[in-house]
């Protein structure tokens, strides 16, 4: 699965060369997200390669996947629950 990226054109402040890196509310001002928008890309994109702990996106998408799977078998099996008892 294709983990959500920081979007084209939009320079990540920490990966900007020079010796002044934009904050991300001169980016937000220029580009239009929220500054915590962008600090929320940033972080993820530094959790994805492994500059930061955390879950990667491709493991949060899983975990998400398996929460809606486990769900979905919760009710099935309630639904079985149910056919048994009123046999």
């Amino acid at each position: 699965m294709d983990r959500p990226r920081i979007p084209a054109g939009i320079p990540s402040p920490d990966r900007v060369p020079g010796p002044r890196r934009p904050s991300p509310e001169e980016l937000a001002q220029e580009y239009e997200p929220s500054a915590q928008t962008i600090r929320t890309w940033v972080h993820q994109d530094q959790v994805d390669t492994g500059e930061r702990p955390g879950l990667t996106s491709d493991e949060k998408a899983e975990l998400a996947q398996l929460r809606r799977e486990v769900k979905e078998f919760r009710e099935e099996k309630e639904i079985l629950r149910k056919a048994r008892f009123s046999s």
